[in-house]
């Protein structure tokens, strides 16, 4: 479950879009499905908005849109997630029927 919420502050969403920037190097799709509901989160906030540190940060939209489509990427290619049976620890087929003994 995300850490981030309805009731979430800009900051928070912020720092949570920040600290899973990080996804495609640390290998995690834990802190790639956490980048994609802070990139979802900020696609829904105004444009420009204020910092706790009273400073106004304008969002560029189709940069955000674009980041969200690579993690979602991401995602869908990841071991974890993909359709491979093996990767998941699905069975095997195995056949003596070239077995010579």
């Amino acid at each position: 479950m995300s850490s981030l919420s309805a009731a979430s502050s800009f900051d928070d969403v912020l720092d949570s879009y920040l600290e899973n920037a990080s996804y495609e190097e640390d290998a995690s799709t834990s802190k790639a499905a956490a980048f994609i509901t802070a990139c979802r989160m900020l696609l829904l906030m105004p444009k420009r908005a204020g910092t706790g540190a009273r400073a106004t940060i304008e969002m560029d939209i189709e940069q955000i849109s674009l980041q969200l489509e690579a993690a979602r990427d991401y995602v869908a290619g990841s071991p974890a997630t993909s359709g491979d049976s093996l990767s998941r620890g699905g069975s095997r087929s195995f056949s003596f029927s070239d077995f010579y003994g």
